[in-house]
């Protein structure tokens, strides 16, 4: 029970990895870090690693699929922020290490004033999950075709 207690207390403090994953393989031999993760044994804060695309035209009239590469992604309920908009309750794929989303091309509404186009620029793309919200990585919407 002692070995099973530090363990809980390792996940629940968020301690080093390296701790966590020690003191994971003294109770479950055999399983791999991945393996643990995937079985929802520990979890980490998410952590992207590669956006693509990472830029593409504004506009509604140019719709982008980005895909979120990383790891400690959850299977369902994962929140991604892109600039000023949150898209909620998006699923992973691949194990936890992909989420695919559409980029938004609007301003969320507030209140009763109606969303505005984004206009180009760099902004911040975050996956946030229960454990934790990842280190941002940057998209660029570019001018819309034909736009001086």
């Amino acid at each position: 029970m002692i070995g099973w207690a530090a363990w809980f207390d390792a996940r629940r403090l968020r301690v080093w990895p390296s701790l966590v994953t020690a003191c994971s393989q003294l109770l479950f031999p055999g399983c791999s870090r991945a393996q643990l993760e995937r079985d929802s044994l520990v979890r980490t804060t998410p952590v992207i690693t590669r956006l693509d695309p990472t830029s593409g035209p504004a506009g509604i009239a140019h719709p982008i699929q980005v895909i979120i590469e990383g790891h400690g992604f959850l299977p369902t309920a994962n929140t991604v922020r892109f600039g000023p908009t949150e898209l909620r309750n998006l699923n992973s794929i691949r194990g936890g290490t992909r989420i695919v989303f559409s980029v938004p091309k609007e301003f969320p509404n507030v209140g009763e004033v109606p969303p505005g186009p984004l206009p180009p620029g760099t902004y911040e793309v975050t996956v946030t999950t229960p454990q934790g919200t990842s280190t941002p990585f940057a998209f660029t919407l570019t001018p819309e075709p034909g736009t001086p």
